[in-house]
């Protein structure tokens, strides 16, 4: 069995060595649009919207004004702190990936290195089509 396993082992490692490389510097740190992380920390304070109610940029975040019942004023990041609780911001990407990131964000918070762990796991890609 373990004589098995042996190549496509080694298609992971050598797969996901090639990711990591490709990151170079930014391997170690937190991506700026870390979406994923965002919203498995909320999963982990048991809501949907971003934790503290204030995203972290300006990529791809949805709001929603509780108030209308509707989307957000266009090109609006932030609000004043009056307004707080009216809009409501949200991950707009679907959430099994924070579903992946859930223990990563329990063990280290939001400063996880995201672009590292995506890169280890997308080594599992092409070892899985080698066995397929």
């Amino acid at each position: 069995m373990l004589e098995r396993a042996r190549l496509p082992a080694l298609v992971f490692l050598v797969s996901a060595a090639v990711y990591g490389f490709t990151l170079g510097d930014r391997a170690l740190e937190p991506s700026p649009d870390n979406h994923y992380v965002h919203l498995a920390d909320s999963f982990l304070h048991g809501q949907l919207g971003v934790v503290g109610n204030r995203p972290p940029g300006t990529n791809d975040w949805a709001c929603y004004d509780t108030v209308e019942h509707g989307q957000c004023p266009p090109n609006r990041y932030s609000f004043p702190e009056s307004q707080a609780e009216r809009y409501r911001w949200y991950v707009s990407f679907p959430p099994l990936p924070a579903v992946v990131m859930v223990p990563f964000v329990a063990a280290m918070g939001l400063d996880v290195p995201d672009r590292l762990i995506w890169a280890l796991l997308a080594g599992f890609g092409p070892a899985l089509l080698f066995v397929l």
